[in-house]
């Protein structure tokens, strides 16, 4: 039989209350029809609504924008509840890590200063809709003068969020829920419109720009503003934006993988960054750049790593009455994990990882749940991502830099302190060594050792390393003094050059002999990556002469050879970090020289950049020839007086 009519009573009544704001739900039961009618109802009007454009505003819409004492009391709750701001126009339930990140991006927006922040979020957890779609959206609402841009990496993409955001302004119908999201319990039909809530934001004026790519919304008093830039504006990282400038930027998904692959794209990137990127924002304007992580060389890293520029200054200075310390970082970072091992319970609470667990709050984080979002990442999902063959779980998923179980030297090593694992490490720094100071003190064998990883494009790494073994201390497992350490671009040239016209030798080899000649801890060996060394430095007879007048021996090493191997490989220096056998300078100044070692040590093998790490295993590797060659175990020591010899 077919369904009967509704009579005509109840469906007025249906869209009376519809308009009045009430929800589908509730204007079906005011009805006094099902909700499966009232849905029905709903779209027919959608459809109704989109072929009449002109009769838009005389259905739903007021024909100008509403001030604060005309809107209506959910209306004005839902500038200052972003959780019910979502759940009214979009028909959203908010997480609160969701909530906590609306939170964060108006106090920053609201402050005096130029902000920058870095947001890092799993995938899968509706980050960019929340960051180029809900918090815009809300913000424009809070203040219609606000202007800002949503960048992305291609300009395409960009469109399609800009034009996602348009639509949300322009709708005259609440939006549906889909059945499955319903379903899932992730979503619900909308309330109302921002139109019908806040006014008119679409103009009327067709000179006005109102496309996907750009549009500026309705001001108070039917006036504009007088600046070029469009309410928001879309731009890839492809298109040029130069001359721009708004309150508000988001870049979404910037950083890709192929990106990633080179030392020079990464570099380009940085630059990119630096120089048009940064510079867009207006006095008091919010730049974020949010994404999941995916290396310990992508550009969010590189940006929490920057400083607030005022390290040249003597002490710090005041800005705006406050005062800004030199050391500052220059982007605040938030991070959303999928799960939250600090406050996990499974062991004793297995609710804690179910689907209808309490999803994790940053606000509170010891009264909710462990997972960050229990529906959207399920715990089953994450299991699954984590048993992946090289599993990208601890970068993508828990925005960590690297996965600290599987580097070549865990931080913890270096700097000391207690391990995962419970241990203690006394750490590699000598606090008060700075770079080429010479430890008092030695006894034993002792071997002043230059180590070089070259480049036929660009970057060397070159290290000087001091080896002392002391007597009562088993074969090579004295301490490895790293005396001075540079990573920088060079040719051979720069290394080692003889100038024919003053007939003599120029280049760093030449001054780092020279100041081990003066410190009483000449050269013996110079360690050199075989190709590179028959490439550049051994076919030229100048050379010769120059390592046989410093009595200088040459040392090729071949870095294919056993680079994999567990009993030879690079692994091998990994122990010499975690029992403090490697000793690095460590004022302040030569932590910043050390810092390009210290890096790949903690990053590799994920690392973009291996030079200093080759620097150091052939360092290592060679040691245990060249050891043995010069003081056998059981001969006289360098130390003993030469009359005793």
């Amino acid at each position: 039989m077919p369904t009967p009519p509704i009579p005509e009573t109840k469906v007025k009544q249906f869209y009376k209350l519809l308009q009045e704001g009430h929800s589908i739900k509730a204007a079906s039961q005011g009805s006094d029809i099902s909700y499966i009618s009232g849905r029905r109802l709903h779209a027919k009007l959608a459809e109704y609504v989109a072929s009449q454009p002109k009769k838009r505003e005389k259905l739903l819409i007021p024909p100008h924008p509403l001030e604060l004492s005309e809107l209506s009391p959910d209306a004005k709750r839902a500038l200052d509840d972003f959780a019910y701001f979502r759940y009214r126009f979009m028909g959203r339930k908010s997480s609160p890590w969701q909530e906590d990140a609306a939170d964060v991006t108006r106090v920053k927006l609201e402050s005096p200063f130029k902000e920058y922040g870095v947001v890092n979020c799993p995938p899968g957890s509706g980050k960019s809709t929340l960051f180029t779609h809900d918090i815009p959206a809300w913000l424009s609402a809070r203040s219609r003068t606000l202007r800002g841009f949503i960048g992305s990496s291609t300009q395409t993409l960009a469109n399609s969020y800009v034009g996602r955001l348009r639509s949300t302004f322009e709708r005259t119908i609440p939006v549906q829920a889909k059945s499955e999201d319903l379903a899932r319990g992730l979503a619900v039909d909308a309330i109302s419109t921002l139109a019908a809530d806040y006014g008119l934001f679409r103009p009327n004026d067709s000179s006005i720009p109102w496309s996907r790519s750009q549009f500026t919304i309705v001001q108070f008093g039917e006036t504009f503003t007088d600046e070029k830039e469009a309410t928001w504006t879309a731009f890839g990282r492809d298109t040029g934006f130069l001359g721009w400038r708004v309150h508000f930027v988001v870049w979404d998904d910037l950083v890709v993988k192929a990106r990633l692959r080179t030392q020079e794209t990464i570099e380009a990137d940085r630059s990119w960054w630096i120089d048009e990127a940064e510079t867009r924002l207006e006095p008091g304007g919010l730049l974020l750049l949010q994404g999941q992580r995916l290396s310990p060389e992508d550009l969010y890293r590189y940006n929490l790593d920057q400083l607030t520029g005022y390290e040249e200054l003597e002490d710090h200075f005041f800005e705006f009455g406050e005062e800004v310390q030199p050391t500052e970082k220059k982007y605040f970072h938030i991070v959303y994990k999928a799960h939250h091992e600090e406050v996990c319970q499974a062991d004793t609470n297995p609710r804690q990882h179910s689907f209808k667990a309490d999803p994790y709050d940053p606000k509170n984080p010891t009264t909710g749940g462990c997972l960050l979002d229990p529906r959207r990442l399920p715990w089953r999902e994450l299991l699954a991502i984590q048993a992946r063959p090289l599993s990208n779980y601890r970068t993508v998923y828990q925005q960590e830099d690297v996965n600290p179980e599987e580097v070549l030297v865990p931080r913890v090593w270096i700097d000391g302190g207690r391990d995962p694992d419970g241990n203690e490490c006394i750490g590699c720094w000598d606090t008060n060594r700075s770079i080429a100071q010479i430890p008092e003190q030695l006894s034993g064998r002792k071997l002043s050792i230059i180590a070089v990883d070259p480049s036929p494009t660009k970057f060397w790494s070159v290290q000087w390393w001091l080896y002392n073994e002391p007597v009562e201390v088993p074969r090579l497992m004295g301490t490895r003094y790293l005396l001075d350490i540079l990573r920088i671009p060079m040719k051979a040239p720069d290394f080692l050059d003889f100038n024919m016209d003053l007939h003599q030798w120029t280049g760093i080899l030449v001054d780092w002999c020279n100041r081990a000649q003066a410190l009483s801890h000449p050269i013996s060996h110079l360690v050199f990556e075989k190709n590179a060394a028959q490439q550049f430095l051994l076919q030229y007879e100048w050379f010769k002469r120059f390592t046989a007048s410093r009595n200088l021996i040459i040392r090729p090493h071949n870095t294919g050879t056993n680079k994999s191997d567990p009993e030879f490989g690079v692994t091998t220096i990994r122990n010499h970090y975690r029992f403090g056998r490697v000793r690095l300078p460590g004022t302040p100044e030569a932590r910043r020289a050390v810092s390009p070692l210290v890096t790949e040590l903690t990053r590799y093998p994920d690392s973009t950049t291996d030079d200093c790490v080759m620097a150091n295993w052939m360092f290592e590797y060679q040691l245990q020839f060249l050891a043995a060659a010069i003081n056998p175990i059981g001969s006289l020591y360098d130390d003993i007086p030469s009359w005793v010899a």
